[in-house]
């Protein structure tokens, strides 16, 4: 195991008492309001983790982060002036980075994201990403347990199009920008105030963020052709059905015709739409549920072979080889760092 010192999130150690955060006005406006940005790169005292960790002693296995959320919640938000970067890495956690000051670079999916002031990304759990850092500004950086929010119906549609790290600019979607970081904003101050039912009011607000970015995907007739999108309802509501089903007999061999009869379409015209409401294809979402089901068995006792056949396949070599592919580890490999986590 690998410690590595002085890479902490926030970019400071300060250890001053955390007085109870400041409401800030809200505004009739478009205009979304920022929580306030202290040139010097100190992290303000309102903004001092509540349990005051400073996050100098994170622990790498590997390139697999043990994100340690604050006391026993599922929720870790750091407020970052960091200037130097940090190697790439991946976790369990959702990450969303929300640039408050400046500029900010982040490389994921060997993709690089120049990212802005009022920029957000949306990081999806274990895809390996690196912060790279910036000269000066701050941004906010939340953190949170998908499991939580994992079995909701809703969620399982939409949670499809986060397969890719998602970006979402003012210049590009203003009214889901906006949405998103006054939900940020809310999300920040119920974290630092710390006070009677912070965590529940946080993933309130993590839901409605889904949904706007739900609402907002599937409101917009360019992600559909035009003799599918008056039927959106109609056809959302069997996508549900349909991939709720999927998750529940991820271990059995539901093949493209299957799963179209059961939705009710035929063959051609199903493949266009699942590609449309999720972003990828029959096949690839099958092969994501598989390997999210096998990461969650394999922090159980279960044996690897028996975890092969549970999530859909019939051969130890073609489950370890998907599974590397999907990961960058062996499903071996994949156990140990979970128990050492």
């Amino acid at each position: 195991m690998k410690v590595y010192k002085n890479t902490d999130h926030s970019g400071s150690s300060q250890t001053n008492r955390r007085p109870s955060i400041e409401k800030e006005a809200s505004t009739n406006n478009a205009k979304p309001r920022y929580l306030r940005y202290e040139p010097d790169g100190k992290t303000p005292l309102k903004f001092i983790q509540p349990d005051e960790y400073d996050g100098s002693d994170r622990h790498l296995n590997g390139n697999q982060e043990n994100v340690q959320y604050v006391g026993n919640s599922h929720i870790r938000i750091w407020y970052n002036t960091q200037t130097e970067g940090y190697m790439p890495h991946h976790h369990a956690a959702i990450e969303i980075i929300s640039t408050v000051e400046g500029d900010y670079t982040v490389s994921c999916n060997n993709q690089v994201y120049h990212l802005h002031q009022g920029d957000l990304l949306i990081i999806p759990p274990h895809m390996v990403h690196r912060l790279m850092g910036s000269p000066s500004g701050a941004r906010f950086i939340t953190l949170f347990d998908v499991s939580p929010i994992s079995d909701f119906v809703d969620f399982k549609v939409i949670s499809a199009r986060f397969v890719r790290p998602v970006y979402i600019s003012a210049a590009k979607e203003p009214v889901l920008h906006h949405q998103m970081t006054e939900g940020l904003v809310r999300s920040a101050e119920l974290y630092f105030a710390h006070e009677t039912m912070w965590e529940m009011m946080i993933y309130a607000e993590i839901l409605k963020l889904y949904g706007f970015i739900g609402k907002a995907y599937l409101s917009n007739p360019d992600n559909f052709s035009s003799k599918d999108h008056p039927h959106i309802q109609r056809n959302y509501d069997k996508f549900a059905n349909l991939l709720s089903y999927l998750e529940e007999h991820v271990a059995d061999r539901i093949t493209l015709d299957d799963a179209a009869e059961y939705a009710g379409y035929s063959k051609f015209h199903f493949s266009r739409l699942f590609k449309e409401y999720t972003g990828i294809t029959y096949y690839e979402h099958i092969q994501n549920i598989r390997i999210r089901t096998a990461q969650e068995l394999l922090a159980t006792e279960t044996s690897i072979t028996e975890i092969a056949y549970r999530t859909g396949f019939h051969d130890l070599t073609s489950f370890s080889r998907a599974f590397r592919n999907a990961t960058g580890m062996t499903p071996t490999k994949y156990r140990s760092l979970a128990a050492t986590n």
